[in-house]
């Protein structure tokens, strides 16, 4: 059967380091309607 390779506290933090070591890949996708801090209150 299938088993995790990390614990989950473990693969946050990797997962957490891996967006923030690698915002190139990301920060395009992201736009002002995607990040935005109340994105309901957004027309869209």
């Amino acid at each position: 059967g299938w088993k995790p390779k990390y614990g989950f506290s473990e693969g946050l933090k990797e997962t957490v380091e891996w967006y923030l070591e690698n915002e190139w890949w990301w920060k395009p996708l992201a736009d002002e309607r995607t990040l935005h801090p109340t994105p309901w209150k957004l027309k869209w």
